[in-house]
């Protein structure tokens, strides 16, 4: 029954996939967006990083204590809508200097405190759309140059094409068969400030400690297509039947969300059974190994 279940998500995605709309104004982005799941571009002027970095400072949040947090972490709301506007209007130009017609659903800061704590493992972001239907990008710009010191962003190419179960809250983490393999292909990059990395929000990543003794902040936001409806998907893993509930989303759910914790603020439109689908070590490596042969320099 699963396997059956497998095939015909898979079938009715490809039958979608075909007709599927473009992501880029520029059409030499959207092969290795497809094949690879991401593309690097420029993003912020100096200005823009240094507005930013000065927002940061000169506004207070609650996230002391943590190694690694985002502003979604915070339970302000004010703080958390403050942050969302600021950096939206401040972006706005420049999604839409990429991007045919999207739509942010949030956007946040990113911050690695130094030390070896804020490590971030293993994980794909959070579905936010019917992924049938429609990609999600998400776009991550760090304010400062991104080394082997402050902490390597790491991707793993074409991953968007083969972990394809619903992505809820909070993370279900399925790797851990996968892990070696996954760590052994991952592609590292460094990144010069205000350079972005676009991404496929299915694309599995993670990032090294920040070990300088700097603070080490980025700016990221999750985008729809302007004609798809925003989701979140949340599971309570306490619950022995699984059931993936479906939220619907729009421009202000996130600000008035606290992580990992179930929506109170709107009411699911859905329920899904949860199905794990399993892939081997063997049939992972066989994946990446098309991959890797097929990949060029962006």
């Amino acid at each position: 029954m699963i396997f059956s279940s497998v095939i015909a998500y898979f079938v009715v995605t490809l039958v979608n996939r075909l007709v599927m709309r473009h992501i880029f104004k520029n059409p030499d982005y959207e092969e290795p967006f497809e094949r690879l799941g991401y593309v690097k571009v420029p993003f912020l002027s100096p200005e823009q990083i240094e507005f930013l970095l000065d927002f940061y400072h000169n506004n207070d949040t609650d996230t002391s204590g943590l190694r690694f947090h985002s502003t979604m972490f915070s339970k302000d709301p004010d703080y958390r809508r403050k942050v969302d506007k600021t950096i939206k209007d401040l972006t706005g130009d420049l999604t839409n200097q990429y991007l045919i017609d999207f739509k942010p659903l949030f956007a946040n800061f990113i911050t690695k405190e130094p030390g070896e704590a804020s490590e971030v493992g293993l994980h794909q972001d959070w579905d936010f759309v019917d992924e049938r239907h429609f990609d999600s990008v998400n776009y991550w710009c760090p304010l400062v140059d991104i080394t082997e010191e402050t902490g390597l962003f790491y991707v793993l190419e074409g991953s968007h094409r083969i972990f394809r179960e619903i992505r809820m809250s909070p993370h279900n983490y399925i790797f851990t068969d996968l892990e070696d393999i996954i760590r052994r292909y991952a592609k590292p990059f460094t990144l010069k400030a205000g350079e972005a990395i676009l991404y496929n929000n299915a694309v599995l990543h993670f990032s090294k400690p920040n070990l300088s003794n700097h603070i080490r902040i980025a700016i990221g936001s999750a985008l729809i297509p302007n004609e798809a409806q925003g989701y979140h998907y949340y599971m309570d893993q306490e619950q022995t039947e699984r059931k993936i509930e479906v939220f619907p989303a729009g421009p202000d759910f996130f600000v008035n969300f606290e992580m990992d914790k179930r929506p109170s603020h709107t009411d699911p439109v859905a329920t899904i059974d949860y199905e794990r689908i399993k892939i081997t070590p063997e049939h992972l490596e066989q994946q990446l190994l098309q991959v890797n042969q097929t990949s060029r320099p962006l």
